[in-house]
């Protein structure tokens, strides 16, 4: 809708732009993407069309703002319709600060696009890969490397990225969104998933979604260059302590060891396998023989509980770790870090009423578990999924055997709908898996008593079984889902 109305306007839009700026370009160019240290990228925006108009009393102040707390790269939304924005925002900024690097943000597809970018003193522009086609892609990358302008090609997800490099040149950046433009949904995981597809060399930008300082840390840690933010600085009063708090965490990131996240997508898989409830290490080592991802042990009370001091022994089996608690006292809190730290577990698995707090101060080697229990039945609330919202970049969803029965409770098809694509856990076995991945198509499949002769013992044939199934199990392609 956005990209068509722009279309039927773009004679009346040129016309109104020539009518204003420079034949020649007056400002100096920059290279946005010079700089070596990790960097923000201050994003000026007056609306949305999911939040309407932002309500800040003076939109250009905003640039001021980001200035004094240290900003010199700049984005500016120059869309007029949906987003409110204009090229003469950008021209009147740039010509304000010559010598910071400004990025033109719009629905850009044609070459006269590019030519108007450069007289407004644009120093890069944006280009939507799921927009354009191939040949669009490298006629306007072209266009740009004529003027000198820098490219950052957006993508959301795998099928745009493979567009991209299989286009037959290389931009200077690529940016991966959280935010899915043709449902505006947010997803921070995305970026995660996304950056170990990207080629080194080319530098990348983790865009949108961006609220505090923890997700600057998740991103630091995968590898991004740079964040783009835009409504997480826009609506924050506080936004200068913002800013240096969320690039203070960005660089304290990069330069800590990859977290649990970073290991495990930079498995780049469409599906990942944990079997929980370890208590030997022969099941263990048959467990990451046959394929698993990562090995859960229980250090709750459970029929499968392990002592902590016995993960020690695991340590030489290359799969991630992942301790299962819940609701840890400060004690055990602190010895679960000092195992992370130590290589014998990678991962915390909070299982009890653990807030984002406790979860977040893992700095990217924690998630929560969420269970839907048996209010769910007949109808799908929304408590479970709002919850979850709050714990990033994912949580594991704990079902009920019920929901996940070939027969049995109805189960409506928005809980259904609302489970594609998670991570899942609960009476997962043989008879079932197939129905669930059919059903769910998850990402991440927790397996624990479905592959046990008893409790806490694995029987390996069941194990090998239901990993194959997994495995085997083609993920819905995007059509389909």
């Amino acid at each position: 809708t956005i990209v068509n109305k722009r279309k039927k306007l773009l004679k009346k839009l040129y016309k109104k732009e020539d009518s204003f700026l420079p034949i020649k370009r007056e400002v100096p160019l920059i290279s946005f993407f010079a700089k070596k240290e990790p960097f923000i990228i201050g994003e000026h925006k007056k609306a949305s069309p999911s939040q309407g108009v932002f309500k800040v009393s003076k939109h250009k102040d905003i640039v001021k703002q980001y200035y004094d707390a240290g900003i010199r790269n700049f984005s500016v939304l120059t869309e007029e319709n949906y987003f409110k924005g204009s090229i003469k925002d950008l021209y009147e900024f740039k010509k304000k600060y010559p010598t910071c690097a400004f990025l033109r943000k719009d629905f850009l597809f044609c070459k006269h696009d590019i030519e108007i970018s450069y007289r407004a003193g644009a120093d890069a522009i944006l280009l939507i890969v799921s927009i354009l086609s191939k040949k669009q892609l490298r006629t306007l990358i072209k266009e740009a490397r004529k003027y000198r302008l820098q490219t950052l090609c957006e993508v959301h997800d795998k099928e745009e990225l493979d567009k991209l490099l299989s286009c037959g040149i290389t931009p200077c950046a690529i940016g991966i969104n959280c935010r899915d433009l043709k449902t505006f949904k947010i997803d921070i995981s995305v970026p995660l998933k996304l950056k170990p597809y990207i080629p080194k060399g080319i530098k990348t930008v983790f865009e949108s979604g961006i609220k505090n300082p923890f997700i600057a840390h998740l991103a630091g840690n995968a590898g991004f260059d740079a964040l783009l933010i835009g409504q997480g600085l826009i609506e924050n009063k506080k936004r200068k302590q913002l800013i240096k708090d969320i690039l203070t965490e960005l660089k304290k990131g990069q330069k800590e060891p990859d977290n649990f996240f970073t290991k495990l997508f930079g498995k780049k898989k469409t599906r990942y396998i944990k079997i929980c409830g370890m208590t030997s290490r022969k099941d263990a080592t048959r467990a990451v023989r046959l394929g698993a991802d990562c090995l859960g042990f229980i250090v709750a009370p459970s029929k499968r509980q392990t002592q902590m001091q016995d993960i020690e022994k695991y340590k030489s089996l290359k799969v991630l770790k992942i301790a299962v608690v819940v609701d840890p006292p400060k004690r055990q809190v602190a010895k679960l870090k000092s195992y992370i730290s130590k290589g014998y577990i990678d991962a915390v698995q909070f299982h009890g009423n653990e807030s984002v707090k406790v979860v977040e101060d893992f700095k990217g080697n924690a998630y929560k578990v969420i269970t839907i229990g048996p209010q769910c039945r007949g109808h799908c609330p929304q408590w479970p999924f709002k919850e979850a919202k709050e714990y990033m970049p994912v949580v594991l969803f704990d079902t009920p055997k019920d929901l996940n029965a070939k027969k049995g409770s109805k189960i409506s098809s928005d809980l259904f709908k609302e489970l594609k694509g998670v991570w899942i856990a609960g009476g997962i076995d043989k008879n079932n898996i197939k129905g669930i991945i059919k059903r769910v198509n998850p990402e991440f499949v927790d397996i624990c008593s479905g592959i046990e002769s008893v409790p806490g013992k694995k029987d390996h044939k069941l194990m090998e079984q239901v990993i194959k199934m997994v495995s085997d199990q083609k993920p819905e392609t995007r059509d389909q889902r």
